[in-house]
């Protein structure tokens, strides 16, 4: 239609039917000409995208980037998640991608070149439960030595130098760690089996009014009765005006810095708002991504039913559903706000269920991404569109398929969520 008509429809999808019908004998679309309020409906089909195409064209946006460690990675979650009819001729064509850092590493040296190439991708694939033959590339391993084929924790254990600073450090332990270090390390020798609680001592200091009402919480004893309430310390406590915005006002006090324009990523990885629910969660990330600075990026996901065979639930319903666990169907995004996983990727590599990370780089079908927690923090990785299922348990009398970024919005998250 837009080709038809010189200045276009200026319609939404959804609004097309509501102005025009399709004239069956003519096989064309006319206008309509009554004033009613008229309600249609046009089907969803979802576009034919073969799975090697939208894999290479994914591989092809990374390969841009130049992050060749990244990149090794990326290709060995597009075998298990994109499932490729021919992982051969990905592997062929992005081959000098795989291994680019190597290539300036050892020259002249092709063959350990592809061995160490090899290697890292069958690491990576056997952490994920996967192998080279699963994909029909075990004719890529055949040459391949037992000091290649160690596991990726013990060659980096067995290659990894300590420097000097960690080896003397015990001799600049206090007293009390000194103690809490010797504790450990006798379980250890003695192979006895412990789990052991360090607290920072700073942070024992600043909060001992919390760490007592923790205590005392445990041991019961800040009830009279089962269901008697339990008075909160005032510490914990931010009485806020009713006259005002309730979300607003956790916000400024949470992250006073978005409202600044002064904020870094360092904030998200030490600090949260909690909700109950999810929807209180998409409700403070929606506010705080339009507080955020910087231009948004809005990614949709592609949705499809699963057992609808009557077409009862229009598409528009199912991209309005977001369930726990699922990203949304508009997914809107900014550079360095915080994300978190929804989906295992890689464990080893740090990139699992509820992982966080802060947004880098927007690309059609990628997601330049860093992780800012854990002992993976700093370490940079692509985000490729994965397909979601709700749960098997989920409230719903129908299944539907949503192939969109595994991430959502972070600056708030449930506290169920926040405990792993």
């Amino acid at each position: 239609m837009n080709l038809t008509i010189n200045v276009g429809t200026n319609l939404l999808y959804g609004e097309f039917p509501e102005h025009y019908r399709w004239d069956a004998s003519t096989k064309e679309w006319k206008g309509r000409k009554n004033t009613l309020t008229v309600v249609g409906r046009i089907l969803f089909v979802l576009p034919a995208e073969e799975d090697d195409d939208a894999a290479s064209i994914c591989l092809a946006e990374a390969a841009e980037v130049q992050l060749p460690g990244a990149f090794r990675r990326l290709f060995t979650t597009v075998l298990i998640f994109c499932q490729p009819s021919d992982p051969s001729a990905l592997w062929g064509k992005y081959y000098t991608s795989l291994l680019e850092d190597f290539r300036y590493q050892f020259k002249d040296c092709t063959g350990k070149i592809k061995q160490l190439t090899v290697s890292l991708l069958e690491q990576h694939l056997e952490s994920m439960g996967k192998s080279l033959k699963t994909f029909g590339l075990d004719h890529l391993s055949y040459n391949v030595s037992d000091e290649f084929r160690k596991t990726r924790d013990i060659a980096d254990a067995l290659n990894t130098a300590i420097p000097e600073e960690f080896i003397n450090s015990k001799e600049r332990l206090n007293a009390a760690q000194l103690k809490a270090f010797n504790c450990i390390m006798k379980h250890v020798n003695e192979g006895k089996g412990g789990a052991f609680l360090l607290m920072d001592q700073k942070i024992s200091e600043l909060v001992p009014a919390f760490c007592s009402f923790l205590l005392s919480y445990g041991k019961s004893e800040l009830q009279t009765n089962e269901c008697g309430y339990v008075q909160l310390p005032d510490g914990m406590i931010r009485h806020l005006d009713m006259e005002k915005d309730p979300i607003l006002e956790i916000i400024k006090a949470t992250f006073p810095e978005v409202e600044k324009e002064t904020s870094t990523s360092d904030i998200f990885a030490d600090r949260e708002i909690l909700t109950p629910m999810n929807d209180d969660a998409d409700m403070v990330n929606s506010v705080l991504i339009d507080q955020f600075p910087g231009e948004k990026v809005v990614y949709k996901s592609f949705d499809v039913m699963l057992n609808d065979t009557c077409s009862i639930y229009p598409m528009e319903f199912i991209n309005k559903l977001c369930l726990g666990g699922m990203s949304p169907h508009e997914l809107v995004l900014k550079k360095d706000c915080p994300v978190i996983l929804l989906r295992n990727i890689m464990p080893s590599e740090g990139l699992c269920n509820g992982t966080r990370l802060i947004c880098k780089t927007f690309m059609p079908n990628i997601i330049v991404c860093e992780i800012s927690v854990g002992q993976c923090k700093g370490k940079t990785d692509f985000v490729h569109r994965a397909t979601l299922r709700p749960a098997a348990n989920s409230r719903y009398p129908f299944t539907f398929e949503r192939k969109q970024f595994p991430i959502k919005l972070c600056f708030a998250m449930t506290i169920n969520k926040s405990q792993g």
